[in-house]
């Protein structure tokens, strides 16, 4: 009886510390202890179908997969200082009429520096030439840690709160450059105790915009879309960083011919994008 009244101290004893009690709020921030290494499996698939503006088929695919892996070098009040590598990233790109496989990791004994804020959002990178591919269709490892890792509260939270971000992008399709901006409401929904300490379980979603423009025959063809994802963040409040992310979404769009307000011919395009990173050790 007395071991359970004890361990029960301890348990109350933390979730005080870290606010994880009634409605106080927590803290939930990038926290790494110097020396960590974290190494995250990356998953990655974004598709879309279609036809040409030319009526042939345009349907197109990019997949990523491999291993990330973050070294904390150094820490200070408001900044988290990283080498990042990569050994064996690999992605594909695929097209109705080819397939190319590339290789996005870093050099051997080579990284990526990167400079991540409280928030987890990536304030710089460089040392770009540790890269063995630099960017190839618009896809690049920069693009992938700038775009996949999540982004934090910039101040503590209670259960039910919600925090915003917007990420904007550039991608291309049939020849335009597409605008995409994307909207994302993470809630904390509740803190759970796991084998590996107290998790933030984290609900996302998501809403994509895509616009993009480019002359066509004596018109401009306008390529415009909307959607909406869902998706979630696993934090371990204790240690300081995430065990999980995922986001899934799909966008529906359309790509007409216009002269002047007048639509010459519309073609419909369907986009569906998902990720995921998972903390591997």
């Amino acid at each position: 009886m007395k071991s359970c009244k004890i361990s029960a101290f301890i348990i109350s004893a933390f979730l005080l510390a870290y606010g994880l009690t009634g409605s106080d709020k927590i803290t939930i921030r990038f926290s790494p202890p110097l020396g960590e290494k974290l190494t995250y499996n990356l998953d990655s698939l974004i598709k879309s179908d279609s036809v040409s503006l030319m009526g042939n088929d345009a349907s197109l695919g990019a997949s990523a997969s491999g291993e990330l892996i973050i070294e904390i070098e150094r820490v200070t009040a408001n900044n988290v200082y990283t080498s990042l590598t990569s050994g064996n990233l690999a992605v594909t790109l695929q097209s109705a009429v080819s397939t190319r496989n590339l290789d996005l990791s870093t050099g051997q004994d080579k990284a990526l520096k990167i400079v991540f804020n409280r928030t987890g959002k990536v304030d710089e990178i460089s040392n770009l030439a540790a890269l063995k591919t630099q960017n190839i269709m618009n896809f690049s490892l920069v693009q992938i840690i700038r775009n996949y890792f999540p982004t934090l509260p910039s101040k503590p939270v209670e259960m039910g709160e919600s925090w915003t971000e917007n990420r904007q992008m550039v991608i291309p399709f049939e020849g335009m450059q597409l605008d995409v901006l994307l909207s994302i409401k993470y809630t904390l929904d509740s803190v759970i105790d796991t084998q590996a300490g107290f998790e933030a379980m984290i609900s996302a979603d998501y809403s994509v915009s895509l616009k993009g423009s480019k002359p066509f025959g004596k018109g401009t063809a306008v390529f415009d879309g909307n959607g909406k994802g869902t998706g979630y963040l696993h934090y371990l409040v204790s240690k300081g960083y995430f065990s999980e992310y995922r986001l899934d979404y799909e966008v529906d769009s359309n790509i007409k011919v216009k002269d002047g307000s007048k639509t010459l011919m519309q073609v419909p395009v369907h986009i569906s994008a998902n990720a995921a990173l998972q903390l591997l050790k």
